[in-house]
């Protein structure tokens, strides 16, 4: 436990750098902590006045806050690195190291094929733009057959060229890179070629990924002049407009779920990771099999333990069904049994005083004992269980020991 008391002394005497290491948290979360207790912390250029030998003056602990303490609980310290997971960083370390001398070159050569597809396409693109901005008879463009535009960029599919979403004054960039990763791919055995649903792959020993590059976008305020100059061509222009923010994001996937990555632009441009692209590309091939393999061996898993408790609910089933087969033959036969006593009773009854029964009485009797007789279920039964054969028992479906634990 901490007071405010405590932690604004020592946020004002050691780095927050080095105190969140003492306490083992982040310091992000020490500054949560801080705003949390109402303690001020030090502004920027402090400890660099601090080193120049400077005294700074401290801002004021205020003397209200909604906790007087807090709990700082650091975090579990990470497991150590097993042997496999060593073998395989390093493994991965080296496949990088392979492609450490490869750079996206700045200027354009000798285009891939796909690279000289991708380049027609936005070409028609630009023609289209300028022949819909040019000013008509009535002095406003013609924006019918105005290109598609998605906030600011162009789209090609993989039928067009690559799979790409950009805005012209960021496509060079784009098409250095695609046909980089191209070319490089190519070197390492993949083949680039359409699949049936007309979706650009990359295919080696039978695997097969797809790649897409998008950039952002970014709303641009239009300046003064420009929103004069678009008012005297179009009365209801906006003051605003979509253009590329000049961020790529790079998607890489396979058919096996996993097998998504994805890089973008952060602190570094994400063409600086080119080689770790790469990398990963050849790491994939293998990576999607285990998956695969994995998968298939967990559905057959699944599907044999489906079919076992199929087969046992079909056991059950013909269990009830049998079982349900001899009460209805008890009930049967009780009901036979009763309607034959009851026929002798009746008729004792008539034959009472040394009476003779009537012909046509003597008749219903007869006819009615032979119903009931032959609603007794025993013969029928007896009759079939001497045509049994072994396989029939077996058929029963009783369980095993071994089907049956306790």
């Amino acid at each position: 436990m901490v007071t405010r008391e405590q932690l604004y002394e020592e946020v004002w005497t050691t780095p927050t750098v080095a105190l969140s290491k003492k306490y083992g948290i982040s310091d992000v979360a020490l500054g949560k902590i801080c705003r949390r207790l109402n303690v001020p912390k030090p502004s920027l250029g402090y400890w660099a006045r601090v080193d120049a030998g400077q005294k700074p003056e401290r801002t004021p602990l205020p003397k209200r806050s909604l906790q007087q303490v807090h709990e700082i609980r650091p975090r579990p310290a990470e497991p150590p690195e097993t042997a496999e997971q060593t073998q395989t960083r390093r493994a991965h370390e080296d496949l990088v190291a392979t492609f450490a001398t490869l750079r996206v070159p700045e200027v354009l050569e000798r285009p891939h094929r796909l690279t000289r597809r991708t380049e027609q396409h936005f070409k028609e693109i630009a023609r289209r733009v300028r022949e819909a901005s040019r000013v008509r008879r009535y002095g406003t463009p013609q924006i019918v057959s105005m290109p598609y535009s998605d906030n600011g960029r162009y789209r090609c599919s993989a039928e067009e060229g690559f799979p790409l979403v950009v805005s012209m004054d960021n496509l060079d960039r784009a098409l250095r890179f695609l046909d980089t990763w191209a070319k490089q791919i190519e070197k390492l055995g993949f083949v680039l070629g359409l699949d049936r649903e007309k979706r650009l792959e990359a295919r080696m020993d039978g695997e097969a990924f797809r790649f897409h590059l998008r950039e952002g976008y970014r709303k641009r305020e239009f300046s003064a002049d420009e929103q004069k100059a678009r008012k005297e061509k179009n009365q209801y222009s906006l003051d605003w407009e979509w253009v590329g923010s000049n961020k790529f994001m790079f998607s890489l996937e396979g058919d096996e779920w996993g097998t998504r990555k994805e890089w973008g632009d952060r602190a570094d441009r994400f063409e600086t990771k080119l080689p770790e692209l790469l990398a990963a590309m050849v790491e994939l091939v293998p990576l999607q099999k285990n998956i695969r393999e994995q998968r298939v061996e967990e559905e057959r898993i699944r599907a044999e333990e489906e079919r076992r408790r199929w087969k046992e609910e079909e056991r059950r089933q013909q269990e009830k069904q049998r079982l349900d087969n001899l009460v209805k033959a008890e009930d049967e036969l009780a009901r036979s049994q009763a309607a034959v006593r009851f026929l002798d009773r009746l008729e004792a009854a008539l034959r009472a005083g040394g009476a003779d029964i009537p012909a046509p009485a003597a008749e219903w009797i007869a006819r009615a004992r032979g119903i009931a007789q032959r609603a007794n279920p025993i013969p029928e039964w007896v009759a079939e269980l001497r045509q049994l054969k072994s396989e029939d028992v077996s058929g029963l479906g009783s369980r095993t020991d071994d089907e049956n634990p306790e």
